[in-house]
């Protein structure tokens, strides 16, 4: 009769760890789902508006995914200048010299999330050039701009749509802290 108990006895605690890590699996999987719930997903856009004499660069992000995107650093580059859109128009002046630059509209560089569905214009710039067309297409095309950002779990992405580890940076997760 003992014998039966102890045989009884470690089938029960058989059946529980098999349980146990049904439940464990179920879990994870429920995270997972949890997290996909609002991944966010940037897109970064560039609307120019050519005129005779002038034209506008407009760069904007949309947030096309289902939950909020935390904004982590914008980048800009001209040439092996980088930093925020100031520093490049600098770079940009002295490049392009026939060429005057005003900056319209600017990110302000704090943070900043993005809802879902949200256009953020980044940067408007008004290019005058005295109509020279391929100039001024040959200045947008020159300005490189770059990011990140994170969900509201900490999951970040940058601008090219990679994941980033967690030892990555991303100013988007200091939301989190």
């Amino acid at each position: 009769m003992a014998l039966l108990a102890i045989i009884i006895s470690l089938v029960g605690t058989g059946v529980s760890v098999f349980e146990a890590r049904i439940l464990r699996e179920q879990q994870t999987i429920m995270s997972e789902e949890k997290e996909a719930a609002v991944w966010p997903y940037l897109s970064m856009s560039g609307d120019i508006n050519m005129g005779p004499e002038h034209s506008v660069y407009t760069l904007s992000i949309k947030n096309e995914g289902v939950g909020p995107a935390l904004m982590g650093d914008i980048s800009h580059t001209v040439g092996e200048q980088s930093g925020t859109i100031l520093s490049v128009i600098s770079v940009l002046k002295d490049k392009y010299p026939t060429s005057s630059f005003f900056l319209q509209k600017s990110f302000n560089g704090k943070k900043m999330v993005v809802g879902e569905g949200e256009v953020v214009t980044i940067f408007q710039l008004a290019i005058i050039d005295g109509g020279d067309i391929t100039q001024q297409a040959n200045i947008i095309d020159s300005i490189q701009s770059t990011y990140c950002y994170c969900s509201i779990y900490g999951d970040c992405w940058s601008s090219d749509g990679e994941r980033l580890t967690a030892t990555q940076s991303c100013s988007g997760r200091d939301y989190l802290r």
